[in-house]
């Protein structure tokens, strides 16, 4: 199992990557690379194959709707859509809005 983000007990966020081995639940934090998303929580996680993609969520309390991937293969993370704040995106339609939950 992997863990991104969340919120601590001083309400700061977490950038990390964790990783729980199932078998042992021992929880290692991994050491990734490349365009690190910025610490955020209340965000969506999917997997598919080998790469974890990451949507959205609270970043400093803003809502955002950047899209990153993670490889488990090379432990690097790309950013492969920015943020748009919603007053940028309004009339297009384009994509998603910013978002969490």
């Amino acid at each position: 199992m992997y863990v991104f983000g969340g919120v601590n007990q001083r309400g700061e966020n977490n950038p990390h990557v964790y990783q729980l081995d199932m078998n042992s639940f021992k929880w290692t934090k991994k050491e990734t690379t490349g365009h690190v998303p910025a610490p955020r929580d209340d965000h969506s996680i999917c997997m598919d194959g080998d790469n974890l993609y990451l949507f959205g969520g609270y970043v400093s309390g803003v809502r955002h709707n950047d899209l990153y991937v993670y490889s488990f293969a090379s432990n690097k993370w790309d950013q492969l859509f920015a943020n748009h704040p919603f007053h940028e995106i309004e009339e297009s339609k384009e994509f998603p809005c910013p978002r969490s939950g």
